[in-house]
């Protein structure tokens, strides 16, 4: 063996003898308390320490840094199959800074960054298959502005509006799913003053059906996806309208983890709350969502 290959192997096993006294180091310092009793440092926390029987006793749901007690940095929450349900960066144990929702597979449900617990800056949502659904501004109060897209599922434009101070203003157009303009409104300041419907497809004339017995329909209701409410479980729920209104991890009958949907007497979208641990981190107010658009 010449003398480099000497000196390569020599470096690469005093790498791996750092790397690991770290990592021993590192499982050695996990769950710490200080001395006044509280969580300080970096923290696994396992089902059976918190309480969430919908996992493995021993399977870690949830890991990151504590600092006299209060979590910062970025904490990282899991589905129960192992893949990362969210990432949220937190400042004294509020939400603040980059964030990132995942779908049960992994996909990235929805990223950006959040202040007091509002968003700012750049927000993007995502369709179950991984397309864009929603590209937003906000400012710096947590107050949407500029142009404002939404997406098809098949990542055709959907609809684009120009939000000044949280309200519409100027046109706003809508699209249909082949790419062809639908309606454009004018705004000002949140209120409608002018409609335009374009390009109406025609309605196609279908033949009479024969007359032949009907068979008897039974109305079905249905509370979520799996048409069966689980108490501790993943739910998704309607309301009358089909609207979904809380969609996420239950436990004990209630919303722990996931996002709920509040809807204005008109059926509109006022605002989506995310809820961690039973309670909710972060949410868009009122004033952020004048509008909100469905689109599949």
């Amino acid at each position: 063996m010449n003398r480099q290959a000497i000196i390569a192997s020599a470096l690469l096993l005093t790498f791996m003898m750092l790397i690991s006294t770290f990592l021993m180091a590192s499982e050695t310092n996990l769950n710490q308390f200080d001395d006044r009793g509280l969580r300080d440092g970096y923290w696994k926390l396992t089902a059976a320490m918190i309480g969430e029987s919908d996992y493995a006793p021993h399977q870690v749901v949830e890991e990151g840094l504590y600092i006299e007690g209060k979590k910062n940095g970025m904490w990282t929450r899991y589905h129960k199959n192992g893949n990362p349900m969210y990432e949220i960066t937190y400042v004294n144990d509020v939400p603040h800074g980059p964030y990132r929702t995942f779908q049960v597979d992994g996909d990235v449900e929805e990223k950006g960054a959040w202040k007091q617990k509002k968003n700012v800056g750049e927000f993007y949502r995502y369709h179950a298959n991984g397309t864009l659904a929603q590209h937003f501004q906000f400012d710096e109060n947590g107050v949407r502005q500029g142009v404002q897209y939404y997406y098809y599922s098949n990542g055709q434009l959907a609809v684009e509006v120009t939000i000044r101070d949280g309200r519409e203003q100027g046109p706003m157009k809508r699209y249909y799913r082949d790419g062809r303009l639908k309606e454009v409104k004018v705004f000002d300041q949140g209120a409608v003053i002018e409609t335009e419907e374009l390009d109406i497809p025609i309605a196609k004339v279908e033949s009479k059906p024969v007359n032949t017995p009907k068979k008897e329909k039974k109305e079905v209701l249905r509370t979520n996806e799996a048409q069966m409410f689980h108490e501790t479980g993943h739910n998704i729920l309607y309301n009358k309208n089909r609207q979904k209104t809380q969609a996420g991890y239950f436990k004990d009958g209630r919303l722990w983890d996931g996002k709920y949907y509040r809807y204005d007497e008109n059926g509109i979208l006022h605002r989506v709350e995310l809820y961690r641990n039973g309670r909710a981190v972060g949410k868009v107010a009122p004033e952020q969502q004048v509008f909100e658009y469905s689109v599949q």
